[in-house]
């Protein structure tokens, strides 16, 4: 696997870890919280769950760091992909989003949330697409 290759995947991984995030908060509200606070699943489920949500904003930097990285040596070695091109912006997009809601909004909840919500659903199909482009050339 070629170093590119490799930090491309990084990027999946990281924003597999980043979006956790609404789904260990969702699961959590749904079933966990309804069991017994002493339960051994509740108590598991929401170790795990204050990890993702604590390590949420570190996991977004690695994401960036990773999309950097794979973008200088993907165009240095095989040059311009719109898809690539697309799919990074939307995640640059959402980065900043994430940073405006911590550090200007103090994360509290507005419509800049429901946009970085929406980005994530657009960066998801956006990563989709470049996985599949790239492959097919």
């Amino acid at each position: 696997m070629s170093t590119g290759r490799l930090f491309g995947w990084l990027i999946v991984t990281g924003y597999f870890f980043t979006i956790l995030n609404y789904f260990v908060k969702w699961i959590n509200r749904r079933w966990v919280s309804k069991k017994p606070k002493d339960a051994p699943v509740r108590v598991r489920f929401q170790a795990f769950m204050r990890f993702i949500v604590q390590n949420h904003r570190y996991f977004g930097i690695f994401t960036s760091v990773a999309l950097i990285t794979h973008f200088v040596i993907q165009y240095l070695s095989w040059g311009f992909y719109t898809s690539g091109l697309v799919a990074g912006l939307l995640l640059i997009v959402q980065g900043s989003l994430g940073a405006y809601g911590t550090y200007v909004k103090h994360k509290k909840n507005g419509p800049w949330l429901v946009v970085h919500r929406s980005v994530a659903v657009l960066l998801f199909v956006g990563i989709l697409v470049h996985v599949l482009m790239a492959r097919l050339t």
